[in-house]
């Protein structure tokens, strides 16, 4: 009776051991919401990013490195102008989250170019189509003298 008593109570201890040692998988942050997406703006287009939880930490590249949490942080709406590469008129953006406890986001990649909002001008051939001599004088023109 005795050896089924301290059976019984080594049972319960173990049990009791095990649900101590229980651990909890980090939560995954959900993915962020980015807006707008990936395109041609003007240069004033403020780009915005949210996550689900306001005390994540989101941070930033422009470079097309993967953004760490020593990276560039997110605290306000960033506009196009400030994340363009002005040589190549084209920006590659790098998004990602962290909070302590959490896994973090998945890396989000947009791709923005400055969108000018103007386009060049068909050239005019001049004569149209048509059979001419050897000789003829063939001109080709645009009305738009930077083109």
């Amino acid at each position: 009776m005795k050896a089924v008593s301290l059976l019984l109570t080594a049972i319960l201890i173990a049990c009791c051991c095990l649900s101590c040692k229980k651990t909890t998988q980090p939560e995954e942050l959900v993915t962020l919401t980015i807006s707008p997406e990936s395109g041609g703006y003007s240069p004033q287009q403020a780009i915005g990013i949210s996550c689900n939880y306001s005390d994540a930490n989101i941070c930033y590249t422009t470079d097309g490195s993967e953004p760490t949490q020593n990276s560039s942080r997110y605290v306000q709406p960033l506009s196009l102008e400030s994340v363009i590469n002005a040589q190549s008129n084209f920006a590659m953006l790098k998004v990602k989250a962290f909070k302590a406890g959490y896994l973090s986001s998945e890396t989000n990649c947009l791709e923005y170019h400055i969108d000018f909002g103007y386009k060049i001008s068909t050239p005019v051939i001049s004569p149209d189509d048509g059979a001419y001599d050897s000789g003829s004088l063939i001109t080709i023109s645009c009305n738009q003298p930077e083109a």
